[in-house]
């Protein structure tokens, strides 16, 4: 479990961890790297790696969670409902994918892109439950499964797209979401 930083310099502290990590995945696999590896990295106390987090995962996830969070999903999503510019949306979204390729190299590399994905999903349904834009008025397993197959089928497109070289243009797959997205095939009522 991780656990809230009280001051911007605990949310350093907590950062460079997240960032060692990253660092140690490019050069081992995940499930070699231990704990003890990480606090070296920052030359920090292990005690302070539990101050933050519980395990590794709980690590890892915090780190990807962060990550993420330089993309809103959840506007990408809200798209599908007409309350946002899809085509800007999309591009920003694929632009940033575009230029952090090394951390997709990285995820890639350890088997993790599949846990990429389903954090995505689980952070855009948490974001979609404060703001509920997508939702019909009443909470239903329907719409979380409509964020789920939107998050997914984006994400699926655009690690295609990285596996490939990103043949396609920005804009030209941006169109082509685009217009899977705000279809109608997505609504959730």
């Amino acid at each position: 479990m991780e656990k809230l930083c009280k001051t911007a310099k605990a949310e350093q502290k907590k950062e460079a961890l997240e960032k060692a990590l990253l660092e140690l995945m490019a050069l081992n696999d995940y499930n070699d790297i231990s704990v003890i590896q990480i606090c070296e990295k920052t030359n920090a106390p292990r005690r302070r790696f539990y101050q933050y987090f519980s395990t590794k995962d709980d690590l890892l996830h915090s780190m990807i969670i962060h990550f993420i969070e330089k993309i809103d999903y959840y506007e990408i999503i809200s798209i599908s409902s007409g309350y946002s510019s899809t085509q800007n949306e999309l591009s920003r979204c694929l632009r940033f994918w575009k230029e952090n390729k090394r951390v997709l190299d990285i995820l890639e590399k350890n088997h993790l892109t599949a846990y990429l994905v389903e954090c995505i999903a689980e952070h855009t349904i948490e974001e979609e439950k404060k703001i509920p834009m997508i939702r019909s008025p009443k909470h239903t397993v329907d719409s979380d499964t409509s964020i789920l197959f939107m998050v997914g089928g984006t994400m699926s497109v655009i690690l295609a797209w990285y596996k490939n070289g990103y043949p396609e243009s920005i804009e030209n797959l941006s169109q082509s979401l685009n217009a899977l997205l705000t279809s109608g095939c997505f609504d959730s009522n």
